[in-house]
């Protein structure tokens, strides 16, 4: 199971823990904005190969966008000429190839046609989910979390159009461990399955959610444990899989 990593359409790109493994070169070199939930390496591993793979051919930075913290971590432990280049330094004579985007919790960029919005979630390291948002429909991505918390307010919290709020489609949530390894869950910052359907219980009804970031230890373990709890709507997603919502 490859770490995290979403694509929104061809151009947005959440997270990028496998982005050079799931993407072609051509699909890579398409991929214009990158928004980084927290600066854990299974969230951002491929960062630096994606930025390396398409040095010749972008005309423009890939943007990444993220609270100031993440950034800061990402520049100063990744992106440090010592790890790796910075590339926020680095020009292919049209353009250079990184540039930094702060957007934090509660902050709304338009990305084409998407409106993204971070939520903060509960990490222990600083951690945002994000809301997408495309023809008034709603996607929830919540990264790593203990908690909906974070979520439950950012969705109290964002604005509504003339003719109403978003319509929540989708919630992609996490399911890092199994109940065996509770405590493991608690100290890192990660749910179990008791601890999704406690999360679901507070989404609002009939939302459909899609599990993800079990651990490669506990994958069989925890999609059994999962599917025991006959939550309806709630399915493990698969890897590779496209969604339209």
């Amino acid at each position: 199971m490859h770490p995290t990593s979403f694509l929104l359409g061809e151009r947005v790109a959440v997270d990028a823990g496998a982005l050079t493994h799931a993407l072609s070169l051509a699909e890579q070199a398409a991929v214009d904005h990158v928004l980084v939930s927290h600066a854990h390496l299974d969230h951002v591993a491929t960062l630096p190969f994606l930025l390396d793979h398409v040095f010749s051919v972008r005309e423009t930075p890939v943007v990444v966008h993220g609270p100031a913290a993440v950034l800061e971590a990402l520049q100063r432990h990744l992106f440090n000429d010592v790890l790796w280049p910075d590339f926020a330094r680095l020009d292919n004579g049209r353009t250079r190839l990184l540039a930094y985007a702060p957007l934090e919790a509660g902050q709304t960029a338009s990305l084409g046609a998407l409106r993204v919005t971070p939520a903060a979630m509960d990490h222990g390291v600083p951690c945002v989910g994000h809301l997408v948002v495309e023809d008034g429909r709603l996607l929830a991505l919540c990264g790593d979390t203990a908690s909906v918390d974070g979520l439950l307010a950012a969705l109290e919290a964002l604005p509504s159009k003339a003719d109403g709020p978003p319509e929540l489609v989708g919630v992609v949530l996490e399911t890092s461990f199994p109940e065996g390894q509770a405590a493991v869950a608690q100290a890192s910052g990660h749910l179990t399955p008791s601890g999704l359907a406690r999360a679901v219980e507070r989404l609002p009804a009939g939302v459909p959610v899609f599990v993800t970031h079990l651990k490669p230890a506990f994958e069989e373990e925890v999609r059994r444990e999962v599917s025991a709890l006959g939550l309806p709507g709630v399915q493990v997603l698969e890897q590779g899989r496209e969604l339209v919502l």
